[in-house]
């Protein structure tokens, strides 16, 4: 923008240099203009800052004083002013040498089509579109991992009552029983998140063992039809455990059969203190957060001697009534004690926190981004209006009407939207599926991203575009060419 207007004062600074006016006095004006520019955007930002810091601190987590805040934006301000003075020296000092010498010619074919307000554009628009395609994708990974059932494990409204201290006397399955919002108990398992049992198992041998000297180590679980049902566990191949099959009998998840190197598992040994047969595979089941690899496991059938927490689903919308239910019992009959109530998905979700809260941030820089290059585009839009008047009047005056003017913008500015998308689009996805890869379970990213943010940005566009060209297309040729 600094660059076109100085291009549209050619005469201007023609007219001074005329004058006088030296070289260095011309570009110290100029600088001046654009040193008074940012000086009052610099305390707007800094009046916004104020503004937006509880809300930051809040999202960001960073437990810091109000003087480290602006101790590091005072520093990135001075950096930023220094850099765009030195770099908008060069270009005045060129630009303005080139437009003198253009207006000494009588040359006018120094306009806003040039390369340097394309390129310009484009990367506003590459920028944005980066951004914005990489925030889609976190959301859409985030949303999958939280909702989708690829994590082998439904958390969806179930609490459990873990442990604690002093309700050794609180009878709850009785009060859980009485509850109309408790929908369905289970007992003698332990929470599966956050995980409260861990046992493994180092195996040195087993069916079609390849090398003699491979050691896999096995986590030890629990299982029966009754935790299958109600975490909707999905069983792959094979059958559920039951009490008929013995102890011998076995089920593995998808994590141990790819360690065994089992295509067929079905029956295969495992060679224990005790051999083992597989009776089934089971979905892998993701306690930790989803960063982590789902181990290998064998499941058993539990032993029935009561220990380990009571887990209970609510109906929708119930958790915090029940769990204040809960909470009023416990305390009739120990008001000290300490009791341990969580909510599976509230537990899971703060897994997901720093994910959560980076999308959240790149939400809003990619806002602001495109909120600048949508600014960016207008303004130069309105700048490219004023500077080609005279186009338009001659081309009104040869019978072109309002839609053929607003074309012409518009296919200027589409192909560089296609231009910057056709940079953008590959490399956020480089960039984002080497994000994606520090995750077990990947959400795919599909052809509809690449076309509604593309098909947006060009609304954008055109929605930026389109009153400025308008206005200057409903201009009275005979005035503007009599003006000019």
């Amino acid at each position: 923008m600094l660059v076109t207007r100085i291009r549209m004062r050619k005469r201007e600074l023609a007219l001074r240099k005329v004058n006088g006016a030296s070289n260095g006095s011309l570009l110290s004006l100029l600088l001046w203009e654009l040193v008074l520019l940012l000086i009052v955007s610099s305390g707007l930002g800094l009046m916004i800052i104020e503004l937006i810091l509880p809300g930051f601190r809040s999202l960001s987590q960073i437990a810091e004083d109000t003087s480290f805040y602006y101790s590091k934006t005072l520093m990135y301000i001075l950096l930023l002013i220094l850099i765009t003075i030195s770099l908008a020296a060069i270009l005045i000092r060129y630009v303005s040498k080139q437009s003198l010498l253009d207006s000494i010619k009588h040359k006018s074919n120094l306009h806003l089509s040039g390369w340097f307000y394309k390129g310009s554009v484009s990367f506003q628009l590459f920028v944005s579109i980066g951004l914005v395609f990489c925030t889609m994708v976190m959301m859409k990974q985030l949303d999958y991992l939280l909702n989708s059932k690829e994590l082998g494990l439904n958390r969806h409204n179930i609490g459990v009552i873990a442990s604690g201290y002093g309700f050794e006397g609180v009878p709850f399955k009785e009060i859980l029983e009485q509850m109309p919002d408790v929908i369905e108990c289970l007992y003698g398992f332990y929470t599966p998140i956050p995980k409260m049992s861990f046992y493994s198992y180092e195996v040195r041998e087993w069916e079609g063992q390849a090398d003699k000297e491979q050691r896999i180590k096995l986590e030890k679980e629990t299982i029966n039809q009754d935790y299958a049902n109600f975490f909707q566990v999905e069983v792959l191949e094979g059958n559920m455990l039951d009490e008929k099959d013995g102890k011998e009998a076995v089920l593995i998840n998808e994590a141990a059969a790819k360690a065994f190197g089992w295509d067929h598992p079905i029956g295969k040994k495992i060679h224990l203190n005790e051999k083992c047969i597989v009776k089934g595979v089971i979905k892998n089941i993701s306690y930790n957060a989803p960063i982590h690899p789902v181990a290998p496991a064998m499941f058993f059938l539990p032993d029935n001697t009561g220990r380990g927490g009571i887990i209970f689903k609510v109906k929708e919308g119930t958790w915090n009534v029940v769990s204040e239910k809960i909470k009023a019992e416990v305390n009739k009959v120990n008001p000290n004690a300490e009791l341990m109530l969580s909510n599976m998905e509230e537990v899971y979700d703060t897994y997901m926190k720093s994910e959560r809260t980076l999308c959240q941030l790149l939400s809003i820089v990619s806002f602001i981004c495109i909120a600048i290059a949508v600014f960016g585009i207008f303004s130069l839009v309105t700048l490219s209006c004023q500077q080609r008047r005279k186009e338009i009047a001659i081309r009104k005056v040869n019978g072109a009407n309002i839609g053929i003017i607003l074309n012409l913008f518009f296919r200027e500015y589409l192909l560089l939207l296609v231009f910057s998308s056709f940079f953008a689009f590959p490399l956020g996805y480089v960039m984002m599926k080497h994000w994606l890869e520090n995750y077990i379970k990947q959400t795919p990213i599909e052809w509809w991203l690449y076309a509604v943010i593309f098909i947006g940005m060009g609304f954008v566009i055109f929605l930026s575009i389109i009153w400025r060209v308008w206005k200057a297309a409903q201009q009275n040729p005979a005035e503007v060419l009599k003006g000019e």
